[in-house]
């Protein structure tokens, strides 16, 4: 199907219309989640206009009438695209029951992977273009939280770090994409004057321009050819950094900083992996009971490596059951101890786990100090593949990771903080 006259500038009905129709799912999803609580008797105060999709046609209309670029009409479409599976309803202080979004900028980033990646394959944007959407759509709830009461900017800095100083108009359509998101709703919260004031006279390109301008070339980016590098990996389970690091020599480069490893070194050294164990799932035979509302057996055990009722500690789901508080306590000053021999040894680094906060980033940055050059990668995978990749991983490993726990860690993501690397890159 021809969905676009013209697929380097697409209209945003055209977009609509593709999203809806290669992506009913998607779809359906935004429009049966209700910004209200399901007794619908406490209205959303920041989304009186109720549902997901009701509030993205608003934000996508309002982004129209602006006369918009390409990447924030596709931004538009995809900001809140991770929102339904965010979603939970919370009860405040006054008793009333609430419905929050919490980290649904994370989840919107890995959800909007496949269709980004669908409009690609149509000749609509480029890979670069795709990056800098999910810049947008990974950062776009952080601004106001640089608004004064007064409208005026607070700590503006520490927004402005969040991105690349040689790109300005990133940030200058990621405050666009910020007035739309405002805009595109019905609120009895009193935003708008700030929000019209969005790109005009808080937050503009010249602003951003001049912070970079006066601002000294910090310690921590540092650029000397001889000096030790750390590449710090970002990105939930089942996104590839294992099999990065396999692929490539990365090995021979650096001291691999993985916890994963270091757990099942552990396990190896203190007799865990090998240990005959009670199998969780049956009883002494080997049988599978269904004990409610009575006792009735249900065949045989299935679990992978199970005999008779015991298995074989193997893989790291099976070491992870056997692991006692001092065991994990151990652990990581194992790792510890790894990590600060190869920084006394000014020895290269990659640190393998998944850093999906700039907390957690900015941890590994400030161990290193500023005589490391620093790197941060971010790895770009599709929330179902992500989902079909661990489900796989699970089969031939026996390594469970519970989906609810992959989605909090991915409602923990936020793109990395320009300021606190050398470089920023994504492998998509």
């Amino acid at each position: 199907m021809n969905y676009f006259k013209d697929v380097t500038e697409p209209t945003m009905g055209e977009l609509i219309n593709w999203f809806q129709i290669e992506y009913p799912i998607e779809t359906s999803e935004m429009k049966d989640c209700s910004h209200a609580p399901e007794n619908k008797n406490t209205p959303n105060p920041f989304h009186q206009e109720d549902s997901v999709w009701s509030h993205t046609m608003l934000v996508c209309k309002v982004a129209e009438l602006d006369n918009a670029t390409k990447i924030n009409k596709i931004s538009a479409l995809f900001h809140d695209i991770g929102k339904p599976d965010s979603r939970e309803e919370v009860q405040n202080d006054n008793g009333e029951i609430r419905v929050r979004f919490f980290g649904h900028e994370g989840l919107s980033f890995y959800k909007a992977v496949a269709p980004l990646e669908r409009l690609h394959e149509l000749g609509v944007i480029t890979e670069e273009e795709s990056i800098t959407i999910l810049k947008i759509i990974s950062l776009h709830g952080v601004l106001f939280d640089h608004v004064a009461e007064d409208g005026l900017m607070k700590n503006p800095g520490k927004l402005f770090d969040k991105f690349n100083p040689d790109e300005p108009e990133v940030f200058e359509q990621f405050v666009k994409q910020v007035r739309y998101d405002s805009l595109g709703r019905f609120t009895s919260q009193d935003r708008i004057e700030s929000t019209h004031n969005l790109g005009e006279t808080i937050f503009t390109v010249e602003q951003f321009q001049e912070y970079f301008e006066n601002k000294r070339k910090p310690e921590t980016k540092e650029d000397a050819s001889d000096a030790p590098w750390v590449d710090i990996l970002i990105g939930c389970p089942g996104v590839g950094k294992s099999t990065y690091i396999q692929d490539t020599n990365a090995k021979k480069e650096a001291v691999i900083i993985s916890r994963d490893d270091t757990l099942m070194e552990y396990a190896k050294e203190n007799g865990i992996i090998g240990k005959k164990v009670k199998c969780f799932n049956c009883d002494e035979n080997g049988d599978v009971y269904h004990n409610y509302p009575e006792r009735t057996l249900l065949g045989t055990c299935k679990a992978p490596g199970c005999v008779k009722g015991y298995k074989i500690v193997q893989n790291y789901s099976d070491v992870w059951k056997e692991l006692t508080d001092e065991d994990q306590k151990e652990i990581d000053k194992l790792l510890e101890a790894k990590f600060s021999k190869a920084l006394k040894n000014k020895l290269n680094m990659i640190i393998d786990m998944t850093n999906m906060s700039n907390k957690r980033q900015r941890k590994w940055v400030n161990k290193v100090g500023k005589h490391y050059n620093k790197r941060a990668t971010v790895f770009v995978v599709d929330y179902l593949e992500v989902k079909r990749r661990l489900n796989k991983r699970k089969e031939e490993t026996g390594k469970s990771i519970p989906h609810k726990v992959v989605n909090g860690m991915m409602q923990a993501f936020m793109f990395p903080n320009y300021s606190m690397f050398n470089e920023v890159r994504t492998i998509w």
